[in-house]
């Protein structure tokens, strides 16, 4: 019975990745995870977006179920200067900044979450400097409450949840930002 359970656990996953590799969609998984899709697909399928005097490329949808933006594109912004207070400040809502190297830059993360019914939705504002330029990214993203569903799809909700790579996503639609002449 435990071996049919596993068989059948790893048949819906490959399905699942199936479908997560078909078209101008994509899903950034951690690596070394049982899904270690950690490839974005081609970014010349990706749709551009301009704030203000900033272009960016983004995947058109994300493929994810249990994992998914409030509003996309997410908003990129030119700041000023960069600098990072890590800390948590649960009080004033600020919520949690960490430093964080991802693919060798260094990004000033902050996270705010909020729970409502069934989900969980967090604000990510990722800051970091690209070519002398400081950026920052900001989405909210909302992820359902696992324990909502049963048995194999429960299962992959929380596959889904514990392998999504946000740190890779956003890193891959940063390195695409060019500064253009308004």
């Amino acid at each position: 019975m435990k071996t049919k359970l596993i068989v059948g656990f790893i048949l819906i996953a490959g399905v699942i990745t199936l479908l997560f590799l078909k078209g101008d969609s994509v899903l950034v998984s951690k690596p070394g995870s049982s899904t270690d899709l950690n490839t974005v697909d081609e970014k010349s399928t990706w749709k551009k977006a301009r704030s203000g005097n900033l272009e960016f490329r983004y995947p058109a949808t994300l493929t994810t179920k249990y994992v998914t933006p409030n509003e996309w594109p997410l908003d990129i912004q030119q700041e000023t200067s960069y600098s990072c207070v890590e800390g948590e400040d649960l009080l004033n809502g600020t919520g949690k900044t960490e430093k964080r190297m991802i693919q060798g830059h260094e990004y000033c993360i902050t996270t705010k979450n909020e729970g409502a019914a069934g989900s969980i939705y967090s604000e990510y504002t990722y800051v970091t400097q690209k070519d002398g330029t400081t950026l920052s990214a900001l989405v909210t993203m909302r992820q359902v409450q696992c324990g909502n569903y049963d048995g194999v799809e429960q299962n992959a909700c929380k596959a889904e949840q514990q392998n999504f790579n946000l740190d890779q996503l956003l890193h891959e639609i940063i390195q695409t930002v060019t500064i253009t002449q308004s």
